[in-house]
């Protein structure tokens, strides 16, 4: 196992420069521009996130928990042959199913403040820039943040998206004409932030933990004492 932890190790420390020396020569910004103003190209774009969202939200009607796991246990692996994970396959797709049906409402609401999120990139981008002193256009921070995202998704078996993150803010905004350390350092904000964002969320859910622990405790009926304690002449017969 350590031999394979190595080997993966330098087979990913050959791969990222090499995948950002050909996504850098392929970034041809001018021309992507120019072609993306087209009208069938607008139309073939919407066209092809709305079909990702609906097959997507087709595949997660169709059991797709039971049926990866038919699939891995055709592997022949012992502990995907488990009942139990048999069972687990099945409480998800089971899960989503009943959200999907009983609790649109959230569904909905769910999605709207994850489109809101998302769109808030862009104005990160636009406020790190602004901090930086780097002039823009408001064409800039949607064109790093779209990038950015491609970036991310390419090189999504990166843990943590270590390098990716900040190569691929340099990467892109150097090929916009600004220095590679403004990318660095933006991709190195934006890092900052999530761990602060992660380190809150865990202080969070450590002190709700510790305060519905307490409640339960409190609220928990006393129980019984199991020692009783006998007086010297308890039992004697009178």
């Amino acid at each position: 196992m350590a031999h394979v932890h190595r080997v993966s190790g330098i087979a990913l420390a050959i791969f990222l420069p090499v995948h950002f020396w050909v996504l850098g020569d392929a970034l041809q910004l001018d021309s992507f521009l120019a072609w993306s103003e087209q009208p069938l190209v607008k139309l073939g774009e919407w066209a092809i996130v709305l079909a990702l969202a609906a097959a997507f939200f087709y595949v997660q009607l169709k059991h797709p928990f039971s049926h990866l796991w038919r699939a891995a246990a055709k592997l022949d692996i012992p502990q995907l042959a488990n009942p139990e994970v048999r069972a687990a396959a099945a409480d998800a797709d089971e899960l989503l199913i009943d959200f999907y049906a009983r609790h649109r409402l959230r569904f909905a609401l769910s999605c709207l403040c994850y489109l809101i999120a998302w769109s808030m990139g862009p104005i990160e981008i636009l406020i790190y820039l602004t901090l930086l002193h780097q002039p823009l256009t408001w064409m800039t921070p949607v064109l790093v943040e779209a990038l950015g995202l491609l970036v991310e998704r390419v090189t999504f078996l990166i843990p943590g998206k270590l390098v990716s993150q900040e190569g691929g803010k340099a990467l892109i905004l150097s090929s916009l004409g600004y220095p590679a350390a403004i990318g660095f350092a933006i991709g190195l904000l934006r890092r900052i932030k999530e761990l602060t964002w992660v380190l809150m969320g865990l202080l969070g859910l450590t002190i709700h933990r510790m305060i519905t622990e307490r409640t339960t405790y409190a609220d928990a009926p006393p129980r019984p004492n199991l020692i009783k304690m006998h007086s010297a002449h308890e039992g004697e017969i009178s």
